[in-house]
Formats: C-alpha cells, sequence, structure tokens
C-alpha cells in the first residue's frame, strides 16, 4: 500500500506546483440515489472560481485521485460529478458524524481543483436489540434506587437518526433512567422505584421501546423478564403453639404420632425447613420418641408404659437453613393411653389374722374377711 501511495503523493506534489491555480469545491448528496445521479456540475463552478477552462476541449477534467471511485466520478468532457452506484452512508462511514469522499481533478490548463462531497444521513433504518428477549434476575432485597444497565439497542443511522430514548411499559415498580456514553450513544438503566417482594410476585414482563430522532421516530421494542430472586427475609412458621395429642402404651416402635409443618414461603435453602427437639426435651423423652429433622413427623421409638408415666411434653424447633435464619418453637404434649396390659390380682385380707375363722354363733353380715381387687397387677399389704 505505501508503494503505490508514494508515488502518487509525488505525483500531487508535482502537478500542485505546477499548477496555475487551486480551488475547493464542497458538495452534498443524500445516500440510497441510484446510480447516474448528477452531483454538481464542476466545470461550472470552476469557471466560476476563475478557472480558464477551454469549452472546446473534449477532456476538461482528469482525476488526479479519488477516495470512493467505485462510487463517484467526473464525466471528462462535461465535468460533471455523479453517482456511480446506490451509496450506503451507514456502510460507508458506520456511525461517523461526517462522511466525506474527497477527489482531486486537474484541469487542462494544468490548474487544480480538490472536492468534497458530503454523504448526507437518510433515516433509512430503525433501531434493533441484540436479543429478542432481555433476562434479568434482581434479590428482593435490592433497594429502591438500584441501577441495572440493559442491552442497547442499535440504529446504524447518525446522529439525531440514531437512538435518541428509550420507553418503559408504565409500571410503578421500575423506572428508566438514559445515560449518553462517550462516543455519542444512549443506553438505558432499568431503576427499581419501590421494594419487592418474591413472595407477593416473583415475575414481571415488560416491552422497551428505542426511538430514533426521525418525523415520525422509527422503533424497535424488546422484551424484558424480570425474575425476583429470594432473600431470606421470611422465618418458619407453626399453625398454633401448642399441640396435644395421645397414643396408645402398647404402640410399637415407629408410630407416627403427630406430624408437624412450619410454613416458610422463601424459595430454595431460604425456605427449607428442618425440625428438631428443643434443648428442654429430657434424655428420657428422647428415648420413646423421635422427630424427622425433613418431614416434622413425630413417632415412637421406646416402649411406653402408662404406669410409667403418661403425659410426655416435646418442644420442637424449626428452622430454615437460609443465612441468619430464627428459629420458630411449639409445644406439643403427649397423653400415653392405659391399655388392659395387666391381670387382676386378688388378695384375701383377714380381720383378725391370716387363718379365717367364724363363730357358729356370728349374726348375719358378721365380716370375716376383705377381698381386695387391684387392676393392672398392683397389690395392697395386709
Amino acid at each position: 500500500m505505501e508503494s503505490l501511495l508514494l508515488p502518487v503523493l509525488l505525483l500531487l506534489a508535482v502537478l500542485w506546483t505546477q499548477a496555475a491555480a487551486l480551488i475547493n469545491l464542497k458538495y452534498s448528496v443524500e445516500e440510497e440515489q441510484r446510480a447516474g445521479t448528477v452531483i454538481a456540475n464542476v466545470a461550472k463552478d470552476a469557471r466560476e472560481a476563475g478557472f480558464a477552462l477551454d469549452p472546446r476541449q473534449a477532456s476538461a477534467f482528469r482525476v488526479v485521485s479519488n477516495s470512493a471511485p467505485h462510487l463517484v466520478d467526473i464525466n471528462p468532457s462535461s465535468g460533471l460529478l455523479v453517482t456511480k452506484q446506490k451509496i450506503d452512508r451507514d456502510l460507508l462511514c458506520r456511525q461517523s458524524p461526517k462522511c466525506i469522499i474527497s477527489l482531486e481533478v486537474m484541469s487542462s490548463s494544468m490548474e487544480i481543483c480538490v472536492i468534497k462531497v458530503e454523504i448526507k444521513d437518510l433515516n433509512d433504518n430503525a433501531p434493533s436489540f441484540p436479543a429478542a428477549q432481555i433476562e434479568l434476575e434482581i434479590s428482593e432485597a435490592a433497594s429502591p434506587g438500584t441501577r441495572i444497565p440493559l442491552d442497547s439497542a442499535y440504529d446504524p443511522d447518525s446522529g439525531s437518526f440514531g437512538v435518541q430514548t428509550y420507553e418503559l411499559t408504565p409500571n410503578e415498580l421500575f423506572g428508566l433512567e438514559i445515560k449518553t456514553r462517550g462516543d455519542g450513544s444512549r443506553f438505558a438503566e432499568l431503576v427499581v422505584e419501590k421494594s419487592l417482594d418474591r413472595e407477593t410476585q416473583s415475575h414481571y414482563s415488560f416491552r422497551i421501546t428505542a426511538l430514533d430522532g426521525g418525523d415520525p421516530p422509527h422503533l424497535g421494542t424488546v422484551g424484558l423478564s424480570i425474575k425476583v430472586t429470594d432473600s431470606n427475609d421470611n422465618n418458619p412458621v407453626f399453625g398454633e403453639s401448642t399441640y396435644s395429642v395421645s397414643v396408645p402404651e402398647n404402640s410399637p416402635p415407629n408410630t407416627p404420632v403427630i406430624r408437624l409443618n412450619a410454613s416458610d414461603p422463601d424459595e430454595g435453602t431460604n425456605g427449607q425447613v428442618v425440625y428438631s427437639f428443643y434443648g428442654y426435651v429430657n434424655d428420657h423423652t428422647r428415648e420413646l420418641f423421635q422427630i424427622d429433622p425433613h418431614s416434622g413427623l413425630v413417632t415412637v421409638t421406646g416402649a411406653l408404659d402408662y404406669e410409667e408415666g403418661h403425659v410426655y411434653e416435646l418442644d420442637v424447633q424449626a428452622k430454615d437453613l437460609g443465612p441468619n435464619s430464627i428459629p420458630a418453637h411449639c409445644k406439643v404434649t403427649v397423653s400415653v393411653l392405659d391399655t388392659n396390659d395387666n391381670p387382676p390380682v386378688i388378695n384375701l385380707l383377714s380381720v383378725n389374722s391370716e387363718l379365717v375363722e367364724v363363730s357358729e354363733s356370728a349374726p348375719p353380715g358378721y365380716v370375716i374377711a376383705l377381698f381386695l381387687h387391684y387392676p393392672g397387677g398392683r397389690t395392697a399389704g395386709p
């Protein structure tokens, strides 16, 4: 490239040195014009600027350099500057503020003309987003004023025809703040306006609209899906503070006693509840009953005996697995029901001695001895 550029620069330097005059001409043309569109009459403008052009010559101009020879050219005989094909400014210069094509031409009288052609932008594109949906996750602990940058819309048009603003479907919980980058492009930040509560609503769907500066503006839209993620802002809660249940004394191991349930509306580990006996439950009671840490089911594990004890109190704790969890507590009173599990015992109690004697003269109703019946195997002394 450098080997080709150097001779051209040297040639221009020589020509400019020998040139009788030098003028600058500036023109503009809108993009998307068809091939053959006349931009200007360079010969006419050069004469008005003082060039001594001979109209009888077949070739009035010779192009010395052209930054875009495939797009524009000068008719050597007429001196008309024309387009060679349709010009797409957005492809040629992207979003540059200025889009200039440069030409240097020499007249037959060795006069140099420097031509600048500005390609004017048209609002021939609409903003578009890189994806059909923007997915966001925002913690319910996010405080009002929290900002989340959003994907920007792209508009190949330049200047005011590019993206100018964004709009969000009206909502009292969220808003948009429009910001400008150093290159002039604009983007939006989602702003949390009010406190969020995942347990009230965990998902929101909106549409974001990007508008350019045309009249009327072109626009592009994208879906916005917001998932409100959980924070451990709820604690387990039992339906009752106390429960009373009963179980027969002959209940075998694994007999269900009661299934406890502490509700926690959080999700994940923040809502995963584990159950346990609290510290007030003595060792003997722990030998007779157990609680499943995941289901909250209390079952019999030891041999119950009404005659040894018929009321037990179980202090139960429920705690979630999230950070800074505050446990819930309840008390379960278990009454052991007596069953007919012992034969009766009869003792004979003599009034006078172990030998029962009665006189033949004893009147009716005379007490000879007492029969004592003790259910459940209990006995009484003489």
